[in-house]
């Protein structure tokens, strides 16, 4: 299926628009028609901690570390169904900045809880978190944490994007930072979960969560196999190697998960079926191998498909 692609530079407190796609809800009981715009920021503001929440037309909130790029890709609409991928691309760090990443990460009171709360802020509370936020480090209340102090399975990085239009998907991705002998390579350990679920006329029918790698290539990866699902249940997943333990539970609802295992640059697990009120979810974990002295190029990708009910 084509997809069409825009991008979004996220700089501090700066967005820049461009051009795309997305799904729009129906409008009384008119059919749903693809339509063409141009995504406008709401707004775009600096938290303080070195993280920016940027909010967009058609329901796209993203909080992110600050020169991130954020990045669109459209699956063309027929009448009443659509799609909509949401993409981040981190700051890349090497292996000899991952510890400094995550000293910064610590220092600045930073977690992938307050990633979910900060989505949910108006304008003005994120302005009020910022001053906070501010303050607190000018008064010396942030405890400072060295490079030198971090050790494997500290989170260096973390971020979320989020699409509430036609229906609603979330997802939010942890970067752990690992310890390894091998001497010509390098491992990242990244981990994201998502969940969703239909709204008024619209069935979730697809919801991803996706890490795509530029020049790393994954070597290990959680779920191992598609996950079969006849009722919602909550499952658990985990994978562990290199100093890193990683562990996530999520429901998986009717149909299943499935996972894409036939590319090393990347790997996806998305949840396929076809729900309103229920709320399924999905967790991805890989190990990538990464040249020495050089970043995976890591991007993290949600999508989310759906159709009209009927």
């Amino acid at each position: 299926m084509r997809t069409r692609r825009a991008r979004h530079v996220l700089l501090t407190a700066i967005v820049a628009a461009a051009a795309g796609l997305v799904p729009v809800s129906p409008l009384g009981g008119r059919q749903v028609q693809a339509v063409a715009f141009t995504p406008e920021p709401i707004f775009s503001e600096d938290l303080g901690d070195g993280r920016v929440l940027a909010r967009f037309t058609h329901g796209v909130t993203v909080v992110a570390t600050a020169g991130t790029e954020i990045l669109f890709e459209m699956t063309p609409l027929s009448d009443q169904t659509g799609g909509l991928s949401v993409g981040l691309r981190p700051p890349d760090y090497t292996d000899g900045q991952v510890s400094e990443a995550a000293a910064r990460y610590r220092t600045a009171g930073r977690s992938p809880e307050k990633d979910v709360q900060a989505l949910g802020y108006s304008q003005a509370q994120a302005r009020s978190q910022a001053a906070a936020t501010r303050a607190a480090a000018e008064a010396g209340r942030l405890r400072p944490m060295a490079a030198s102090d971090s050790k494997a399975g500290d989170v260096y990085d973390t971020g979320c994007a989020e699409i509430d239009s036609s229906v609603f998907w979330r997802g939010c991705f942890r970067r752990y930072r690992t310890d390894d002998s091998d001497p010509n390579a390098w491992y990242t350990a990244d981990e994201s979960q998502g969940t969703g679920h239909g709204k008024g006329a619209w069935y979730l029918r697809t919801g991803r969560t996706d890490h795509r790698y530029r020049r790393g290539e994954v070597v290990q990866f959680e779920p191992s196999n598609d996950i079969p699902a006849g009722k919602c249940r909550e499952v658990g997943f985990s994978l562990g190697a290199f100093g890193v333990s990683m562990s996530r539970t999520t429901t998986v609802c009717p149909e299943k998960i499935s996972i894409n295992v036939n590319d090393p640059k990347r790997f996806f697990a998305q949840w396929n079926g076809a729900v309103r009120a229920d709320n399924p979810g999905v967790v991805a974990q890989d190990f990538t191998r990464v040249p020495t002295g050089s970043g995976s190029g890591f991007e993290y990708w949600v999508y989310e498909y759906h159709t009209m009910y009927s």
